[in-house]
């Protein structure tokens, strides 16, 4: 089974997050034709598709360095800033990407809601996405933007 299954479909309208999930399984797919179906998953190291968390695991604290930004393929991932729950992360959506963008510690703490299955971007994919996929960049400051206006 792929971890994004069901690309959507292209005239659908959805939030900026899930928007930058379907570009993610878009290329996916298209590597996977390209490849006779072999390829792993691209933005994720070869040897491991998904990192298993339980509920109320940690999965980083705020001030650990980061090195990887996460997309939620299964369950739910609270973040937290100062005790206080401002976002529950689901299925499709991204979190942890600002440590990859400033190279700053972790500035909110994430934690298994329910069970979950995270696939982990590593800062040199981050940086491939960014140069080679046109729209990903763009997905992915309008997903910050509106997490700042909720926030704000």
């Amino acid at each position: 089974m792929s971890c994004f299954s069901d690309c959507r479909a292209s005239n659908e309208i959805a939030p900026p997050k899930r928007r930058f999930a379907s570009k993610i399984r878009l290329e996916i797919r298209q590597i996977k034709s390209n490849t006779g179906g072999h390829a792993t998953q691209p933005f994720v190291p070869e040897h491991r598709v998904f990192y298993p968390y339980k509920a109320g695991d940690f999965i980083f604290k705020e001030g650990d360095a980061g090195d990887e930004m996460y997309v939620v393929l299964e369950g739910e991932v609270d973040v937290i800033v100062h005790e206080k729950i401002v976002e529950t992360v689901s299925v499709d959506n991204f979190l942890g990407e600002m440590a990859l963008i400033d190279s700053r510690p972790r500035s909110a703490t994430a934690v298994a809601r329910t069970d979950c299955k995270l696939a982990p971007i590593n800062q040199n994919r981050f940086k491939f996405l960014v140069q080679q996929t046109p729209h990903f960049a763009l997905h992915l400051m309008q997903g910050m933007a509106e997490r700042l206006r909720q926030r704000g």
